[in-house]
């Protein structure tokens, strides 16, 4: 700083107003290029922040999805047994309570439907804020946006189920 005072000085005091003029203006167009450099910095910051979010979402998306359908695979499965007992239960409609076996009663008792609660919460939260805007592929943008009614779909349809098999 003292080097480019002492500059400036000695130029003003020898009547060098051209000399100091394109000094100035060397000087600002330094300034100018400093910020430039600094506000692509900062932005290149911001763009990685950004990157990394998506990764972020997409990474909790994946995994909240891929729970998801562990947990829809193992209530296919266990629907299949369920329907095996009802249609074993089905035989035994118009029979006297006294005539039912052991292992009729056990068949009967056996119907228990187990409620599935799908994860949404990864949805929910791009959903309730600007995380959306992140996300660069609309159909994907699309996906999202649905998805979360087809849960509240699947999960009113498992409530139908659930009490269709527990009226006893």
């Amino acid at each position: 700083m003292k080097l480019f005072r002492k500059i400036r000085r000695n130029l003003i005091d020898l009547g060098k107003f051209k000399s100091y003029a394109v000094y100035a203006l060397g000087e600002i167009v330094l300034i100018v290029i400093a910020v430039s450099i600094a506000w692509k910095i900062n932005d290149l910051s911001d763009i990685q922040k950004n990157n990394t979010l998506v990764d972020e979402i997409y990474i909790n998306l994946n995994e909240e999805l891929t729970t998801n359908l562990r947990m829809l695979k193992r209530s296919v499965e266990e629907n299949t047994e369920t329907i095996i007992y009802l249609e074993s239960t089905l035989n035994y409609v118009g029979t006297n309570t006294n005539e039912f076996t052991q292992g009729a009663k056990d068949t009967i008792l056996n119907v228990a439907v187990k409620e599935v609660n799908l994860q949404d919460s990864s949805v929910k939260s791009i959903l309730s804020t600007a995380k959306m805007e992140l996300i660069e592929s609309s159909k994907l943008k699309d996906l999202i946006a649905t998805y979360l009614a087809k849960i509240e779909q699947f999960n009113n349809q498992d409530k139908k189920n659930k009490n269709i098999v527990e009226i006893r």
